[in-house]
């Protein structure tokens, strides 16, 4: 109407629906790819692999767990320890510690290390201060194996790879199905049935050491015996997901474990 009283020729707007199928174009929702650690391992890197180290740290301890990928067995655990007060270390304490430790450290081909993200909501000071000094402790033990694995190259080689793999975040926890809500449960009852030749259906079977047994056994404190099946479990998630992409490790990390529970039931 106001176009007509400026004297204007009123425009038109239709558009049919064969038009707007035809301009409107969706694009196909890409494939996401998931990295389930960092580097991501060529497949000559992953060959090359076989002894594992995971390395589990809280507080003032360093659980080592020492893994074959010949044979699937799991060699020993060796527990490492910072000094007391490392709650009050500077940069420079933390170093000459991981120092110290590096000492002992177990040789591998590849030293794992869950890639922590954040730090939780719920700490209050004291709890943040040991936080970011288990950051600092683990980045100074990452920056000294991989240059002690630069030391061991020729200048002639082109191969520089990281021997220290960052695993993501409660990957581990994820595949064998030990969160519950947002919080991770004990892994213990389950590598104690693992070490008694007993495995869940979506992980391949390993061979317990001896002195892997005896070593496990012998230790009383709960919060140590935590970070030992964690450790075994970061090995397990990491040959299993990564080195032989065992399909019914993938298949289970897919799937809902609340709706195979369900799905049981009927």
């Amino acid at each position: 109407m106001i176009m007509k009283l400026l004297g204007c020729r009123s425009i038109r707007f239709i558009r049919y629906f064969s038009d707007v199928q035809k301009v409107t174009k969706f694009k196909p929702k890409a494939s996401r790819k998931i990295n389930y650690c960092t580097p991501i391992l060529s497949e000559e890197r992953k060959k090359s692999i076989n002894k594992i180290v995971a390395l589990q740290i809280s507080g003032r301890y360093l659980t080592c767990t020492s893994f074959l990928r010949d044979g699937n067995m799991l060699v020993d655990w060796k527990m490492l320890c910072f000094p007391e007060n490392m709650y009050k270390f500077n940069l420079n304490d933390i170093y000459n510690s991981v120092v110290d430790i590096m000492k002992d450290l177990p040789q591998g081909d590849a030293y794992l290390i869950e890639n922590y993200m954040k730090m939780p909501s719920n700490v209050n000071v004291a709890g943040a201060n040991l936080f970011y000094i288990k950051l600092q402790t683990l980045a100074m033990l990452i920056a000294l194996i991989n240059s002690s694995q630069m030391k061991d190259l020729s200048t002639n080689t082109n191969e520089k790879d990281s021997k220290v793999v960052l695993m993501k975040a409660r990957l581990h926890a994820r595949l064998f199905r030990i969160i519950v809500g947002t919080e991770i449960i004990s892994s213990q009852t389950i590598t104690e049935s693992m070490l008694k030749g007993n495995f869940p259906e979506h992980i391949t079977p390993i061979t317990p050491g001896i002195d892997a047994v005896l070593t496990y056994n012998s230790v009383q404190d709960p919060a140590i015996k935590e970070l030992m099946s964690n450790g075994l479990m970061m090995a397990l998630t990491f040959v299993n997901l990564v080195l032989n992409c065992n399909p019914n490790s993938l298949q289970a990390l897919s799937t809902s474990y609340s709706k195979k529970l369900k799905s049981n039931k009927k």
